[in-house]
C-alpha cells in the first residue's frame, strides 16, 4: 500500500504581479513547482498535497491541522511589522501553532520568515535599502550541517525588511547564515537534540529563509522591472538577477531540506 501523502497548508500572503501570474501562475503554482522539482529522486509528485489558504484577502485558514504535516508561509510585498488585521491574525495563528501543535512543522519564506520571527519573540524592521537579485549566503556552522557541509548558499533575494536578531524565547532559534546586508538569512528551532534519536533534519520544528527558493531568474527580472516602473527600485540602479551560466540557484537544495524536515530524504 502506498504511503499517505505529505500534506502542507500553504498560507498565501500575497498575489504575485500580473506578469508573473501570466507566465508562471500564482503562488500555489509557483510553490508546487519548486516542491515538485525538489523531491528526492524517484519520489512521485503525488507524494504530497499542497492546499492553498488565502490569509491576506479572505483570512482563510485550515479548519484544523489534524491532517497536516506542515504549514508554509509565502513571501509578500507587505511589511511583517504592519499593524493590519490580516497580518496580526497571521502572527497569532503562527504563535498558536508553534505553542500548541508541535507535531506540525512551520516553514517560512521571506515575509514568512519575518512573520515567524515576530510571532515567536523576535522583530522585523525596515532598512530602507533593497537586497535584491542573487546573493551568496555565508552559512553558519548549523547552516553548513543542514546543507551538507558547503560554505555558501546561492539564493534570489527581494526584500528591504529584515529580522535583525535571532529570537531566543520562547523558542531557541539558531541562525543559518548571513549576508553583508542581512545578518539573519534564516533560522531554525529544533526538538531536543536527543529526541527519539532523530537525525538533524527530522528534529527541525521551524525552518525559515529570508531569500526566495521559489523564485528563478525570469521571475525576479519581472519583479525588478515592475518595481522600477512604480519607483520602488531606482530605475538607474542596475540589478543583476543571475546569469544563465555561471550562477547556480540553490532554491532546489532548500526544497530538499524542506523535504528532509518532513521525512523525505
Amino acid at each position: 500500500m502506498s504511503p499517505s501523502p505529505i500534506r502542507i497548508a500553504l498560507l498565501i500572503c500575497d498575489t504575485p504581479m500580473a506578469s508573473v501570474v501570466q507566465a508562471y501562475g500564482a503562488y500555489h503554482a509557483i510553490y508546487t513547482a519548486i516542491l515538485t522539482r525538489s523531491l528526492p529522486e524517484g519520489v512521485p509528485a503525488d507524494r504530497f498535497v499542497l492546499d492553498p489558504y488565502d490569509v491576506q484577502h479572505t483570512m482563510a485558514y485550515p479548519a484544523d491541522l489534524d491532517g497536516y504535516d506542515a504549514v508554509m508561509l509565502t513571501g509578500s510585498k507587505s511589511s511583517a511589522y504592519a499593524e493590519l488585521e490580516w497580518i496580526n491574525k497571521l502572527v497569532a495563528y503562527v504563535k498558536a501553532v508553534a505553542e500548541h501543535t508541535p507535531r506540525v512543522k512551520i516553514i517560512g519564506i521571506c515575509f514568512g520568515h519575518q512573520i515567524i520571527a515576530r510571532a515567536l519573540g523576535g522583530a522585523c524592521v525596515p532598512t530602507g535599502a533593497w537586497e535584491i537579485g542573487p546573493s551568496d549566503v555565508q552559512l553558519s556552522a548549523l547552516g553548513k550541517q543542514i546543507f551538507g557541509g558547503r560554505d555558501t548558499l546561492s539564493i534570489q533575494q527581494c526584500h528591504r525588511d529584515i529580522v535583525p536578531a535571532v529570537p531566543t524565547h520562547p523558542f531557541p532559534f539558531q541562525s543559518l547564515g548571513s549576508t553583508p546586508q542581512c545578518a539573519n538569512q534564516g533560522m531554525d528551532a529544533q526538538d531536543a537534540q536527543d529526541a527519539d534519536g532523530k537525525a538533524l533534519l527530522r528534529r527541525i520544528r521551524i525552518f525559515t529563509v529570508q531569500g526566495h527558493p521559489e523564485f528563478h531568474r525570469a521571475i525576479v527580472r519581472r519583479i525588478i522591472d515592475a518595481r522600477e516602473a512604480d519607483g520602488a527600485v531606482p530605475a538607474d540602479e542596475e540589478v543583476e538577477v543571475g546569469a544563465e551560466e555561471g550562477w547556480v540557484n540553490d532554491g532546489r537544495d532548500i526544497g530538499r531540506v524542506v523535504w528532509g524536515i518532513l521525512g523525505l530524504e
